[in-house]
């Protein structure tokens, strides 16, 4: 015992994790040697004891000098290796023969999930080599090739394998100059009928214009499973933004539309369409948790106490939990133009204003909801017993006239300003006390009557 502790002491730090992975050391999993230039030869050093290792799920090697070679030799091993899940070679100096090598892995490893080949140089020969082993591999969900400079010819040919792939659920290509053709590609293959589908793609960076932007508003009108798209730092105006937010009327999936530093000098993208983005992206976020509910609701041993569409603590929990997320949509849509009936009635089943939070007051002041608004200074406010349910912002204008009854109730002061006028009446009764002066004098008169028959 003591004897293998002293060897180990004497050992390189990177001799003795060569020796546990290729012990299948059950504790090493986790593998992470990024910013520590091993370069190809202890690559190759790991490949070796990687092809046999059981255990090992995770190899972090970014930043780490690895050429074509040692990316050959860990192609070698993925081909063998069944516990490998995620691998990342970001920031080496890897071309198209390597990513070729990992090409041919791919078809045959039936475990990775997550493959990082970022801010390399395969090119568009190593991304054609990886689209076709994509139609083959069923299981990796994560492909990172952004900063590779795959241009639109590499972008097609992952287009063309998005079409038949079905485990993908996360493709990183910013950075890559596809440009709108290439962009085009990419969200046509998304409308494919066999795509089950891409979840998260990121197309920041790769110089698309109105045109390309206006072709994925086409795509996106029916495609069913995107939930973020990245398209910041592009050059897309308010022409590709505005076919953007009209295709969100028909999408009901995308959760987050980035345009972040997308520009165009000529054409910016105003407020308006900006603020619809988001109401809408929002507003599908909302739908994708009402989803999850009804699921929650149906499942037997939850039928009986979850009553999706009146039952007490299924409403509870739409107001507890959703309440914030439709105050944030109402935010983006104060002049109340952005949705239709239907989907304000789906708002409003969500929607409880009372307790308010002093966060929410300006929200609600927008919207007129001045019966509802609370004290600044109280953490609640309390829904008096008779003003009844608390009223809805999305509710027909006919039903919500807060502000005009309000108005109406005021009228009385003008009613109070006109029974003032009894003053001026009672000014005029005044008049009495000039008679009574009069009296006075009838009594003088008597006076000197009363004198003169004295005398």
């Amino acid at each position: 015992m003591y004897n293998n502790f002293f060897s180990y002491i004497k050992m390189d730090p990177f001799d003795i994790l060569l020796k546990r992975l290729s012990e299948n050391d059950p504790t090493l999993q986790t593998i992470d040697l990024s910013d520590d230039p091993i370069e190809d030869a202890g690559a190759i050093a790991l490949a070796e004891a990687l092809g046999a290792n059981t255990t090992l799920q995770t190899l972090n090697l970014s930043v780490n000098d690895i050429r074509d070679t040692g990316a050959i030799a860990l192609a070698e091993a993925l081909g063998t290796n069944t516990s490998l899940r995620t691998l990342v070679l970001s920031g080496n100096g890897i071309e198209h023969k390597g990513a070729e090598a990992l090409a041919e892995a791919l078809r045959k490893n039936t475990t990775l999930q997550t493959l990082d080949l970022s801010v390399n140089d395969i090119r568009y020969a190593g991304a054609i080599a990886l689209a076709e082993a994509l139609g083959a591999n069923t299981t990796l969900q994560t492909l990172n090739l952004s900063v590779n400079r795959i241009r639109d010819t590499g972008a097609i040919a992952l287009a063309h394998a998005l079409g038949t792939n079905t485990s993908l659920r996360t493709l990183f290509l910013n950075d890559n100059q596809i440009g709108d053709l290439g962009a085009k590609e990419i969200l046509l293959a998304l409308t494919h009928k066999k795509v089950n589908g891409l979840q998260h793609l990121d197309l920041s960076g790769s110089e698309i214009t109105d045109e390309g932007a206006i072709a994925l508003a086409e795509a996106l009108r029916e495609n069913t499973t995107l939930q973020t798209l990245d398209l910041s730092v592009n050059r897309i105006g308010n022409a590709g933004a505005k076919a953007l937010a009209e295709a969100l009327k028909k999408n009901t999936t995308l959760q987050a539309l980035v345009l972040g530093s997308s520009f165009n000098h000529f054409n910016p993208i105003s407020e308006l369409v900006k603020k619809t983005i988001l109401a809408r992206t929002q507003y599908n976020i909302l739908l994708d948790e009402l989803n999850k509910l009804e699921e929650f609701c149906k499942k037997k041993e939850n039928k009986e106490k979850w009553d999706f569409k009146n039952g007490p603590l299924c409403q509870e929990k739409k107001h507890n939990t959703f309440n914030t997320l439709v105050s944030t949509i109402l935010s983006y849509d104060k002049d109340k133009t952005i949705f239709s009936k239907e989907e304000k009635k789906t708002m409003n089943s969500c929607f409880l204003p009372l307790p308010v939070s002093p966060q929410l007051h300006d929200i609600f002041n927008a919207y007129e909801i001045s019966s509802y608004i609370p004290d600044p200074d109280s953490k609640t406010a309390t829904l008096p017993i008779n003003k009844g349910p608390a009223q809805s912002p999305f509710l027909p204008k006919k039903r919500h006239s807060t502000k005009k009854s309000l108005g109406r109730r005021q009228s009385p002061k003008k009613s109070l300003g006109r029974r003032q006028s009894p003053k001026k009446s009672l000014g005029r009764k005044q008049s009495p006390k000039k008679s009574l002066g009069r009296k006075k004098s009838t009594k003088k008169s008597l006076g000197r009557k009363r004198q003169q028959v004295k005398k």
